[in-house]
C-alpha cells in the first residue's frame, strides 16, 4: 500500500465523548476533506451517572450496565453520524459499573463473572492494556483502517481507563510500525476542565479550526445527552478559545506528536 492510500483519520478514545471533547474539531475539519474518520471505543460505556435531558437539574440516574451501554452508544453513533464517521466499539469492560446490587468495582487481576456485564469474557481495559491478545487486535485495526492520522487520550492522564486506552493504541502501533510508518500518532490534551490539559505537558501540534467545524464538534457533544452539562459545553467553549487565541484565531485544538509517519500538520 502506498502512503496516498492511508489517508483516513482514526481517533481512539475510551468513553463515550471523549472523542468530541478533544478532538471533535480535528475530525470535522478531516470529514469536511472528503476524507475517512473512524471512531473507536475501548470500553463496553456500561458505566456512569446519566442526565435526563428532559429534567437536567434533576438528580442524575444510575442504571445497570445492559441500559447505561445501550444508551452510551446509541449517542455516539448519533454523534459520529453528524460528520459521517463510522464507529467501532472493541467492547473492552469498564472498572466501575452498576448492577442490581448498586456499583461494583473489577480489580486490576480478576476477570468479570458477573453476567449482567456485557462483553464479560473480555479483560477490563485497564488489564486488557497489558495484554499480547487486545495489543494485537488494536494494531490490526489500525492497519485495516489505512489511518493518516491516529488520535487518542493521552499517557498522562489520570483517569486510568484514558491512561489505558494510550498504552493500548501507542503499543499497537509500535507493534505494527512497518505498515503503519505512514500514519503519525497524536496524543490529545487531558483534563477537559483545566484550559492547559491538567499537566501542561508540551503541545506541538495547535490545530486551527473555523467556526462551521467549532459547530459541527457542539453537535456532536449534544449527541450525548445523557451526560453533557451545559458547565460540560461551556467548559469545552472556553477552552477551544484558549488555545485559538495561541494561534490568533477563533479556536483550536491542541495535540502531541507521540510518532512521526509521513503526515504533517
Amino acid at each position: 500500500m502506498t502512503a496516498s492510500s492511508f489517508n483516513a483519520l482514526v481517533a481512539v478514545g475510551a468513553h463515550a465523548d471523549d472523542i468530541e471533547l478533544h478532538a471533535g474539531g480535528i475530525a470535522a475539519a478531516w470529514a469536511q476533506s472528503g476524507r475517512p474518520v473512524h471512531f473507536v471505543m475501548s470500553t463496553n460505556n456500561m458505566s456512569g451517572a446519566l442526565i435526563n435531558a428532559a429534567q437536567p437539574d434533576a438528580p442524575p440516574i444510575n442504571l445497570g450496565p445492559v441500559q447505561t451501554q445501550e444508551i452510551r452508544q446509541r449517542e455516539q453513533a448519533a454523534a459520529a453520524a453528524v460528520i459521517g464517521a463510522s464507529v467501532r466499539h472493541l467492547n473492552y469492560p469498564q472498572r466501575h459499573y452498576w448492577s442490581a446490587q448498586g456499583r461494583r468495582s473489577l480489580d486490576f487481576t480478576a476477570k468479570p463473572h458477573d453476567a449482567t456485564i456485557p462483553q464479560a469474557h473480555l479483560p477490563p481495559l485497564i488489564i486488557a492494556a497489558q495484554n499480547h491478545d487486545a495489543i494485537e487486535q488494536v494494531a490490526e485495526l489500525l492497519v485495516s483502517l489505512q489511518p493518516a492520522v491516529i488520535l487518542t487520550q493521552t499517557i498522562t492522564d489520570l483517569d486510568p481507563e484514558h491512561h489505558a486506552t494510550a498504552s493500548l493504541v501507542w503499543q499497537a502501533y509500535q507493534r505494527r510500525a512497518d505498515e503503519l510508518r505512514h500514519a503519525t500518532l497524536f496524543f490529545w490534551a487531558p483534563g477537559t476542565s483545566n484550559m492547559t490539559g491538567m499537566i501542561r505537558q508540551t503541545f506541538d501540534c495547535l490545530v486551527p479550526i473555523t467556526r462551521e467545524q467549532f459547530d459541527l464538534k457542539m453537535r456532536m457533544l449534544h449527541c450525548h445527552a445523557s451526560q453533557m452539562t451545559t458547565k460540560r459545553l461551556e467548559m469545552t467553549e472556553r477552552r477551544a478559545r484558549f488555545w485559538g487565541s495561541e494561534l490568533g484565531v477563533e479556536f483550536a485544538e491542541p495535540l502531541t506528536t507521540v510518532l512521526q509517519g509521513a503526515f504533517r500538520w
